[in-house]
């Protein structure tokens, strides 16, 4: 209770209520928390799992007064719950309480709390009364209850373990005519003590974060209010937004269904994947790398970068942890950790022997750990704003295990580059760097890993991605805003920094940017190419090159695709483009309304898996099983699924024509982690192209056509004669690549010839064959 009691005192002070009231409340409120905890020996909280929730009053066995408590249990299953709720009926009624039945509530677990139920003898219920009347918001009073009931032990629940020993000793527990478990009389008490006692202080912790976090966030918001920036005319919207994210921030919630269907989506597509735990690390060369360098030199950030590696690579996989023992004295001991959890924070920088490179990054270590930037990540995050730790969770967790320790990875690297830079550039490397000094290096470190690799801050997200909807269609888009907003800070630096020195360095980072992006995406992977795309496709005629074809014909695939494909054989650039990042055109156009397309885009992977679905099933129906399965599986399945076939089949179309030729076994390899044959890639978008471009104009010679012979069928000499200038037209404008497609005599002669053939063969608006024509005859 050392840290509960001041959280929820910040709590209440930021509320800016009655501070006579407040200090009232406070002080009840901590007299009723050790009037009921008294002097807590370690245990375990035994609520239960599930959807399904079971509320009642109950008398409690031990209270002095057998006073009535309020009990809540949660159940996987209806059947369960209901089973309950009869056993607590017949209990109440065994013991002549049968006017509590009416107290009994079922239904789906929510995250809506009832508190205002609660017994009027019960610690709930006095609790209530004492926030309710300081005037303490619903929000706020839901989370101080919450937590009080966490850190103090359920004594009603706590009388299952007591009443299986007096069991096992031959004796009849106290709830023994309950079934010598809680009220409801069920099983399910034989849970993994590990797990449960992991889950509750976990629980416990990010309620008390939320609670102290929350009351500076609630100060920075009356802030918003007492310095009227939400009244004047040129701070008000942001303001307004930036209170919206604040309010989010303080209690982060999401629907479950929102929660699932992320989940989902990133396990999809990038769980497990190998390639997305390798692309995060392309953000060291493309983005760490530039901005170092701009500041600090090639030359040194370089030896900075490969300095951080080499330590990180020796961290211990052991670690120094303060534990109480059990004589509940507070002690250091060494904790054996998994090879994949070393870090610089696993160093014990309280060792005498150790280097003096590595102990100066002590102060970086403690206020980066502080903040948890050594071992948080955008898919832990992600994680966290969960309120259970269900299989949808563990699976989030498990699968996710790649991306987070790649994540994990860059960010502790540019972490501790940045810091040494920044101590060397203070101190001139010369001189032991101050307290003062090497705290100011630990906050521009921790500044230049959010801006180049991003926030991990789940809770900070832009207000329409704060509902479940938005949730959905934000997933896998904040690298793309934490992207842009680095191009945009680096452009607004050098344009208007505030000195000569920071712009020069703006213009500098900025420069090495776009240079490693040219060398590793290519000239296709440029900023803005996306838009420059978009104007010059918006204004090029259907049956010409799109901008991308025109481009890598004048440039070459090299130039325009850049360096990482030509070398490694493999797709990278479209993996670390930076064009088009929050819209990017289907690879494969299809005959489909612009807002399918759109919707398409925005789902992200979660509508792809609706739309892999719906393909798998084309593919099943047209019996093309093996590629249905490939279809329909996530992204690591169907990567290996893939290789497996580039290795025995080679990269053909469903009739079996090869895409590519000559795929040897590293491409196998490299498709099995992820990373397509550039080659293979390459003639997918060729092809795309020129199939559009004779689409184009066969469609505009059908119509043409068309126009030609119902205008013949019907005698109109005017627009039989237009139609023939239009035709002259086309044939004019056609690229010389498509000269067999014009249009002259014979070709008009065997059109009409066909348009009148048709015409013969028309009933009722539909053209008929044979077989139809003797099946309409059985109608009559």
């Amino acid at each position: 209770q050392d840290r509960i009691l001041p959280a929820i005192k910040a709590r209440l002070d930021s509320l800016g209520v009655d501070v006579a009231a407040q200090r009232t409340a406070f002080d009840k409120l901590a007299d009723l928390m050790h009037a009921q905890g008294g002097v807590i020996r370690p245990y375990f909280k035994l609520s239960r799992g599930g959807d399904f929730r079971l509320a009642y009053s109950a008398p409690d066995p031990l209270r002095d007064d057998n006073g009535i408590e309020r009990f809540a249990e949660f159940y996987h299953s209806e059947k369960d719950m209901m089973q309950a709720e009869q056993n607590v009926r017949k209990y109440l009624a065994d013991i002549g309480q049968k006017d509590l039945q009416g107290d009994i509530e079922t239904g789906k677990r929510d995250s809506d709390r009832k508190y205002g139920s609660a017994p009027e003898s019960s610690f709930v219920f006095a609790v209530l009364q004492e926030l309710n009347f300081a005037g303490v918001d619903q929000q706020t009073t839901d989370r101080i209850i919450d937590l009080s009931l966490d850190a103090i032990p359920e004594r009603s629940f706590m009388q299952s373990f007591r009443s299986r020993k007096e069991r096992s000793d031959g004796n009849r527990g106290i709830l023994g005519a309950l079934g010598d478990r809680t009220p409801s009389g069920m099983p399910g008490m034989d849970v993994d003590l590990a797990n449960m006692f992991q889950d509750n202080f976990r629980g416990i912790e990010k309620q008390l974060v939320q609670l102290e976090f929350g009351a500076k966030i609630q100060k920075w918001r009356n802030r918003l209010d007492v310095d009227r920036y939400k009244k004047r005319l040129d701070t008000a919207d942001i303001a307004e937004k930036m209170d919206q994210i604040a309010a989010f921030a303080q209690s982060p919630s999401i629907a479950r269904w929102s929660q699932i269907a992320t989940s989902l989506g990133f396990g999809f597509t990038m769980g497990a994947n190998v390639s997305s735990a390798l692309n995060i690390m392309f953000d060291m060369p493309m983005a760490v790398a530039p901005y170092l360098a701009g500041e600090y030199g090639t030359r040194k950030s370089t030896k900075a970068l490969g300095v951080a590696n080499r330590f990180f690579m020796g961290s211990p996989s052991t670690k120094m942890v303060t534990v109480m023992n059990e004589n509940g004295v507070l002690e250091t001991v060494e904790v054996k950790q998994r090879a994949h959890n070393k870090g610089y924070e696993n160093y014990n920088f309280d060792d005498p022997n150790l280097a003096a490179d590595i102990r100066r990054l002590k102060t970086l270590v403690e206020k980066a750990g502080a903040r948890g930037m050594f071992n948080q990540s955008i898919d832990q995050e992600h994680v966290d704003l969960s309120e259970t730790r269900d299989f949808i969770t563990k699976i989030s967790e498990v699968s996710g295990f790649l991306v987070h320790h790649g994540e994990r990875y860059s960010r502790q690297i540019t972490l501790v580059a940045s810091y040494n830079l920044e101590l060397d550039k203070l101190t001139g490397g010369k001189r032991e760097p101050t307290q003062a000094e090497m705290d100011a290096a630990a906050d521009k470190a921790m500044a230049t890993a959010e801006l180049t690799l991003g926030s991990t801050a789940s809770a900070g997200r832009p207000v329409w991605a704060q509902g479940p909807v938005g949730n959905v269609a934000f997933l896998f888009k904040r690298f793309a805003v934490s992207r842009y907003y680095f191009m945009a800070h680096l452009l607004d630096q050098s344009l208007a920094g505030a000195s000569p020195e920071t712009r020069k360095i703006a213009r500098y980072q900025l420069g090495y940017f776009m240079a490693s992006t040219a060398a590793l995406a290519g000239v296709g992977g440029m900023p803005l190419m996306g838009a420059a795309s978009a104007i010059y496709n918006a204004f090029a005629d259907d049956d010409e090159d799109d901008f991308e074809a025109v481009m890598t014909k004048t440039l070459g695939s090299t130039i325009y695709d850049g360096l990482a494909n030509e070398i490694l054989g493999v797709d990278i650039a479209s993996r670390v483009s930076m064009n088009s990042l929050l819209y990017r055109s289907p690879f494969i156009e299809k005959e489909q309304p612009a807002i399918y397309t759109l919707f398409e885009q925005l789902g992200g992977p979660v509508v792809g898996i609706y739309l892999s679905a719906d393909r798998s099933y084309g593919l099943f129906s047209d019996g093309e099983i093996r590629r249905a399965i490939e279809a329909a599986s996530p992204a690591l399945l169907r990567n290996i699924i893939k290789a497996e076939r580039f290795a025995t089949e080679g990269a053909n179309t469903l009739r079996g024509d090869p895409i590519v030729d000559d795929l040897n076994p590293y491409n196998a390899f490299m498709q099995a982690i992820g990373f397509a044959p550039a080659a293979y890639i390459e003639n997918l978008g060729i092809n795309s192209n020129e199939r559009r471009k004779q689409n184009a104009v066969d469609t505009e010679r059908r119509r043409l056509l068309r126009r030609h012979n119902m205008a013949l069928a019907e005698g109109d000499n005017e627009a039989r004669q237009q139609a023939r200038e239009d035709i002259r037209e086309f044939n004019n404008e056609l690229p010389a690549d498509f000269q067999e497609s014009r249009i002259d005599g014979s070709t008009l002669a065997r059109s009409y010839s066909g348009f009148e053939t048709t015409t013969g063969n028309m009933i009722n608006g539909i053209t008929y064959t044979d077989a139809m024509r003797r099946s309409r005859e059985d109608y009559n």
